[in-house]
């Protein structure tokens, strides 16, 4: 009798996951039709449902694909469509400790990091999230990118000194793309125009200009570049600066008025003898 009690409980716990499993599949393809439909609400009401019921599993010790797939889902409509980045970062932890996959509890970590960088603005646990990633193994390209994030995070939080390491750090390794490279020199370059470090500033966006011209310009490292200067009261460098691009460039008449502001500043320098073109 006990053995046939058992085998009963057993027979209805196996249905019972098996039915929950069906009526979560069936609602999952609900839940991606209602997006199509433009509604991500109701969509996202539906993932969280399922994620509630699947979530039940884990007392068996199994791993629900389905809680997985319906927590990525939710935490992409919840940062993207509903800018409700707290429920998007409960899905995304969900998957950290949920998932057996190496690879997707790695992305899901790295999905956290950005959103705190990006659309938290909490840069303190971005930095503790982007150092968390960067102890663990990781490719050539992904410290790239985690490095070049973590300087990110550490130029908004206004501590300059450090950013300015991590993209030390960063520009020191191996398999740097020159795509990577020039990211690296244009964050430097803020960072050292914040920091009021002109000199250095100037010296990294002129070797910008030289190696990478065409980008540089469709930056704008010539007006940063130029203000540099002026910050120095460097006038000439910096009218020269402006008069190269001065053709070129489409708010023609606001650097011919900054050109002839500089020419007036250094005009009036002690020494100068009424600066003429």
């Amino acid at each position: 009798m006990f053995r046939v009690t058992k085998l009963m409980v057993t027979g209805f716990i196996v249905l019972s996951l098996t039915g929950c499993l069906s009526s979560s599949r069936v609602e999952l393809n609900r839940a991606k039709e209602l997006l199509m439909e433009k509604k991500p609400t109701e969509a996202v009401a539906l993932y969280e449902k399922i994620i509630e019921r699947e979530a039940k599993k884990s007392i068996f010790g199994q791993e629900s694909a389905e809680l997985i797939e319906a927590a990525l889902e939710a935490a992409q409509i919840q940062q993207y469509e509903l800018k409700n980045f707290k429920r998007a970062l409960s899905h995304l932890q969900l998957i950290i400790q949920q998932s057996r996959n190496s690879h997707q509890r790695r992305a899901a970590q790295q999905r956290v990091a950005m959103l705190y960088l990006n659309d938290l603005q909490d840069f303190d646990r971005a930095i503790a999230e982007f150092s968390k990633l960067l102890s663990l193994p990781k490719s050539p390209a992904e410290e790239i990118d985690w490095r070049h994030q973590l300087a990110r995070a550490y130029y908004y939080k206004g501590d300059y000194t450090q950013a300015l390491i991590e993209i030390e750090q960063q520009l020191k390794l191996e398999k740097l793309s020159r795509e990577d490279r020039y990211k690296s020199k244009l964050l430097e370059a803020n960072v050292l125009v914040a920091a009021k470090d002109h000199e250095r500033a100037s010296k990294v966006m002129t070797q910008m200009i030289q190696d990478e011209p065409e980008r540089a310009e469709q930056d704008q490292i010539h007006l940063m570049l130029a203000v540099s200067y002026e910050e120095r009261r460097e006038f000439l460098q910096a009218i020269a600066v402006l008069e190269s691009i001065q053709d070129r460039d489409p708010r023609k008449a606001f650097i011919e008025e900054k050109i002839r502001s500089l020419r007036e500043r250094q005009s009036q320098q002690p020494g100068a003898r009424g600066f003429r073109k």
